[in-house]
């Protein structure tokens, strides 16, 4: 079986200049200073478009003995369970693993909570597959979100394709550590868009999976121009004029792209752009006012505002940048029980838009954390947020949540840290890889022999460099290889230092087939202090989980 990445690139480099062009129009290089600018662009454009080539055809080249395997023996589901299950544990960057068959039915598939799910818009893909014959990189609708992955045929010696392996990759790994190569090296900030407009990376992960002609608003309207330029036209130099959160103002932008073939079909294009700042031309009020109420109090003072006025006129007041709601220390937003946003001073542009898109970049779902909170009644909630008055930097954020009405709530949060909580990729991908290979083993044996494994500190799933133990849905610890005088103990009331309920969110996550959250808690045992952990959450069984925790220092 042959690789092929059945995609083409286009890219556009965003750099700042001296001089200032007239918005979206075509600018080819007219003295020596741009020639030479120019020049040095396409040579990152070549650069970049190889780098993302040989990390496609890495993935590529994990999944096709895998797809030769199933293809061998195509009736054997243990073995195509086997296969993917390995796949999956072995390689976190994947975010689901599935055998498709030729409708787009997921036969087998890991995490095992996307049983049953159909793959979206399947039959455009099919020609492309059964015509190519090789692994393709693609976009797929998995619950209505739009997610790239790459795609295995599974051919039979006869040359008939029996299904499909198919690989979802998270694209902060699959596009992000490429262009982080390149964002440290410059000021440039890539974008990586597939040629319909969907945004498959940006620095901004609450973006992923939309659509860059939604982005056709006051503060996008010129990069969504500089999109439609670049479609039309192979290369060419423009200027856009876009919002800065960072700077509270419109700010020019300088764009040179061009196209850049990495295949021999071109079925798909991908638009990558690098952003980075001109000039300010226009001011944006910052907040000016202060005040010394708790964060607390100043949420409630929100919904007596809100109670008061009403919704709608709640809703303008909160998403003003100079409201009596947006002050030095906080700023409120709203939320419908649908996880819609309704008001936000600073991100006017997602107002509207889900708060699932709201991820940070150590992947915890920050937006789905906060609704989850809601759902509860109200409290806090911690996850990183980039802070508009620390030049957009992602800083540690502390949320207080409330309910104002049966279809709605009102939050509003404070930034605790102002430290680099990021985690590195290597540490994240090496927590994953031990909990999935951990989830592994726990679905092989049955629960007992897999709980007194886990008990083994010298055994061969004893955790290395992170926390770890293991936990049923009533709170109980069953497994704890670091500290065996836990095991029977009962945490289903642990809250952390902000009152929130942690061990029962853990199991929420289990239950909804896992994920992260941020822990604020006492030190173990008789340790003085609090320490964050990012704790990562899997479900083991059909009653229990594990838990994995790096300290964020």
């Amino acid at each position: 079986m042959n690789r092929k990445i059945v995609a083409g690139v286009v890219v556009v480099v965003v750099l700042a200049f001296a001089a200032v062009f007239s918005a979206a129009c075509i600018v080819p290089g007219s003295d020596n200073e741009l020639e030479v600018k120019y020049a040095e662009q396409m040579d990152a454009v070549v650069s970049l478009a190889d780098s993302m080539t040989k990390n496609q055809l890495t993935y590529m080249d994990l999944i096709i003995p895998g797809a030769r395997l199933i293809a061998s023996d195509p009736d054997n589901m243990t073995q195509t369970t086997a296969i993917l299950s390995d796949l999956y544990s072995s390689i976190p960057t994947f975010t689901i693993v599935a055998f498709s068959n030729e409708t787009g039915h997921v036969a087998a598939v890991f995490p095992t909570n996307y049983r049953d799910t159909v793959i979206g818009n399947w039959s455009e893909h099919l020609n492309r597959y059964n015509t190519t014959k090789s692994p393709a990189f693609d976009i797929f609708n998995v619950r209505d979100h739009s997610v790239p992955g790459i795609v295995s045929p599974c051919i039979s010696d006869n040359g008939t394709t029996i299904g499909y392996i198919i690989s979802m990759i998270d694209p902060t790994y699959l596009f992000g550590e490429v262009a982080a190569k390149y964002e440290n090296a410059s000021s440039w900030r890539y974008w990586v868009v597939e040629d319909d407009g969907l945004i498959l990376y940006t620095e901004y992960p609450k973006l992923y999976g939309k659509n860059m002609r939604s982005l056709d608003t006051p503060d996008r309207a010129g990069l969504y121009r500089v999109f439609e330029l670049a479609r039309e036209n192979k290369s060419g130099s423009a200027v856009y004029t876009g919002y800065s959160y960072s700077d509270l103002k419109l700010m020019d932008y300088f764009v040179t792209w061009d196209t850049v073939p990495i295949d021999e079909t071109g079925d798909h294009k991908h638009l990558v752009m690098i952003t980075a700042k001109l000039n300010g031309r226009q001011n944006q009020v910052r907040p000016v006012s202060s005040t010394d109420q708790t964060l607390e109090e100043f949420v409630h003072s929100a919904l007596i505002f809100a109670n008061d006025v009403g919704k709608d006129a709640a809703l303008a007041e909160f998403s003003r940048p100079d409201g009596q709601f947006t002050t030095k220390e906080y700023s409120v937003f709203a939320f419908d029980r649908n996880k819609t946003l309704l008001a936000d001073a600073y991100t006017y542009n997602i107002i509207g838009n889900s708060l699932s898109y709201v991820v940070d970049s150590n992947g915890v779902e920050a937006g789905d954390l906060i609704h989850r909170r809601a759902m509860q009644g109200g409290g806090y909630v911690l996850y990183l947020y980039p802070n508009p008055a620390e030049n957009m930097t992602e800083q540690l954020k502390l949320s207080y949540i409330v309910q104002a009405d049966d279809d709605w709530y009102i939050a509003a949060g404070v930034f605790i840290d102002d430290s680099n909580l990021h985690v590195p990729a290597e540490v994240r991908e090496n927590v994953t890889s031990y909990l999935r290979s951990v989830q592994k083993y726990a679905g092989s044996v049955d629960k007992d022999t897999a709980v007194a494994t886990l008990n083994d500190p010298n055994g061969p799933y004893a955790p290395e460099d992170l926390r770890f133990f293991a936990m049923d849905y009533h709170g109980t610890i069953l497994a704890d290889p670091q500290y065996p005088e836990f095991v029977g103990e009962n945490y289903l009331g642990m809250t952390d230092v902000f009152g929130s309920s942690i061990t029962r969110d853990a199991i929420i996550l289990a239950k909804e087939g896992g994920g992260k959250q941020y822990v604020y808690s006492p030190k173990e045992r008789d340790e003085e202090g609090s320490e964050l952990r990012l704790e990562y959450v899997l479900p083991a069984g059909d009653d229990w989980l594990i838990l994995g925790a790096v300290t964020i220092e």
